[in-house]
């Protein structure tokens, strides 16, 4: 097939596959990927974006760090911004000592591209620009940004432009680039002449990721970057500077093009698991999308046997999800009926091992095995343990005796055991639908959100992140607000002929965990008078009465010291303190 109809039929179908919408995931400027929430491997950190205030000092939309129950900012923006922009959260290293977040608003003073987005790694104590080059430092003008990825340990940053941040070949639709070391450049550059296009065409490029490991970074393309390929789409990978082909097979001569898909490969690199509509494998009968897993000897292996998805040039079929660290667990979707268990038509992610046959991993004991067809594709939002046994994913089918109802919920299925993940101490929250966000490499921590109670210390039916740790059965709220209540006292009190003096205190109105409570604390030199407690409605004051010792016996106003410490519903305290004139009132205040 002649390049050019290649790269146009490979932009025409780009064009039709456009990024997955998600049954219930509606993507924001705070979350623009399908999981939105940043997991260490071990489950001890959490990063995700959250439109309300949860720590002192923020003013709007945030991304947040949870570790050892507590909450921190990750951006800092001063008081004096105009207002405050969106902060989406893109990606994170596996310790999360790197979170890249996407940004408006300039975090750095060589981000002079007059508001546009922009993506910065803030895990460290000063934010760092990522989304630049030399033509920024050169005056060459706004450019776009969008982030693709990272490695693992976050020293690479990847991301495309619509405008170039560096001079390269020109003919690519955005131009995808790496930054590491403070060095922004393409991904690869063609060491094969580039034939002219026809005008208003372009040739595809698009990030696909990088080896666990780091040796290996894959991109798919339109365009023939080495002397032997033969044109069409393909999957490259580059060991240091040198580029080769993936998708070496012969592609037969029919009307279809070849659109192969990059999905993850093992840590070393050497095993590529990706999708394509080309028929490998003799067992391959059909032009719709297989999964097919390269081995490091070349050879190519098709893990979605004994699925047919008919005709239609890659237009459906099955999908490639995730791979095992060691190369060895291939985690897939397909409509195939490739267990006894499956007794539907609709897709079922399945995991194939070497050496066994295929499991079924999107079912459970009380699977009522109907159809549930999705409007968007893929149907399964997934994330996947290193290991590759086991599996977070979303699903309104019931599959434990523990779901009572239709709505969307968080399942893990570890080692074929499936367990309802979007669940607490609470049943508050049965009914309402849960997002996954995230799981971490060792497969025990499960992110998502809700508007259900799941927790005594979830105040709200908003929408809230949950933590769940999977062998424990222990679920956290995250997204708790830590802001203490910042209690007023009134600057004059009365005292009583009773013998107790009267203050008044004020529990805020912004106060969202309320009511306020505590005590008051009376003193007047060194020597304390007296203590009280008190419980005050959000956004109402009241007064304490707190009873005085028989020798404290003023016989005209006087000043005294109170201590106020308030707390409220989530444990949140703080310690004000203000002078008070204590009027006589009532009488003589001696006894």
């Amino acid at each position: 097939m002649r390049p050019a109809l290649a790269a146009a039929l490979a932009l025409a179908a780009a064009t039709a596959f456009p990024a997955p919408a998600w049954a219930g995931h509606v993507r924001t400027p705070e979350c623009p990927q399908e999981l939105c929430a940043a997991i260490a491997a071990d489950g001890s950190r959490v990063a995700f974006p959250f439109a309300e205030e949860l720590t002192p000092g923020v003013r709007g939309p945030e991304v947040y760090e949870w570790s050892a129950g507590r909450l921190r900012a990750l951006v800092s923006i001063p008081k004096g911004a105009p207002h405050r922009p969106a902060i989406g959260l893109d990606g994170a290293s596996t310790d999360l000592s790197h979170v890249f977040v996407e940004t408006s608003y300039s975090l750095a003073p060589e981000d002079v591209d007059g508001g546009l987005p922009d993506i910065y790694d803030v895990g460290g104590a000063t934010p760092v620009l990522v989304s630049t080059g030399p033509l920024d430092a050169a005056g060459g003008g706004a450019s776009l940004a969008s982030y693709a990825g990272a490695s693992a340990d976050g020293s690479r940053v990847f991301f495309s432009g619509l405008s170039p941040f560096v001079a390269e070949e020109s003919g690519t639709c955005s131009g995808v680039y790496e930054r590491a070391g403070g060095v922004t450049g393409p991904i690869a550059t063609a060491i094969k002449p580039q034939e002219p296009l026809p005008q208003n065409l372009c040739h595809s490029l698009a990030f696909g990721g990088v080896s666990g490991d780091g040796s290996h970074l894959f991109f798919t393309t339109s365009r023939d970057m080495v002397p032997d390929d033969e044109g069409g789409d393909d999957i490259y990978q580059r060991v240091g500077s040198t580029l080769s082909i993936v998708t070496t097979y012969p592609e037969p001569a029919t009307n279809c093009v070849d659109l192969p898909k990059f999905a993850a490969s093992s840590a070393d690199g050497r095993t590529v698991l990706f999708a394509t509509n080309t028929a490998i494998s003799p067992e391959d009968t059909d032009e719709a999308f297989d999964v097919y897993k390269r081995e490091p000897d070349g050879s190519f292996v098709l893990v979605s046997r004994g699925t047919e998805g008919g005709s239609g040039c890659g237009f459906g079929g099955d999908r490639a999800v995730a791979l095992s660290a060691d190369g060895t667990v291939a985690i897939f979707e397909t409509r195939a009926r490739l267990s006894p268990a499956d007794t539907d038509s609709s897709n079922d992610l399945y995991r194939a091992q070497e050496g066994q046959a295929p499991v079924l991993i999107s079912t459970g004991p009380t699977d009522p095995n109907a159809d549930e067809q999705s409007k968007v594709f893929p149907d399964w939002v997934t994330d996947v343990s290193s290991d590759g046994l086991s599996v977070a994913f979303e699903t309104k089918q019931p599959l434990v005796a523990a779901d009572h109802d239709r709505s969307m919920d968080v399942y893990v299925n570890a080692n074929g055991t499936t367990e309802l993940a979007s669940t607490g101490p609470v049943r508050g929250g049965a009914a309402a639908a849960a997002e996954l966000l995230g799981l971490s490499d060792d497969g025990q921590t499960v992110v998502f959100a809700t508007k259900g109670r799941l927790t005594d210390s979830d105040l709200d039916r908003d929408r809230d992140i949950y933590l769940r740790r999977v062998a424990a059965k222990r679920t956290l709220l995250l997204s708790g607000e830590e802001i203490p209540p910042r209690m007023r006292v009134a600057r004059s009190g009365r005292l009583r002929a009773s013998g107790s003096a009267v203050v008044r205190v004020a529990c805020p109105k912004t106060e969202t965990s309320g009511p306020c409570h505590g005590n008051v604390t009376l003193s007047r030199g060194k020597k304390r008078l007296g203590r009280a407690p008190f419980q005050v409605a959000a956004g109402r004051r009241g007064p304490v009465s707190v009873h005085l010792p028989r020798s404290f016996s003023p016989a005209r106003p006087v000043r005294v010291l109170a201590r106020v410490r308030g707390v409220d519903r989530l444990g949140n305290a703080s310690l004000e303190t203000a002078s008070v004139r204590l009027a006589l009132g009532g009488g003589s205040a001696g006894r």
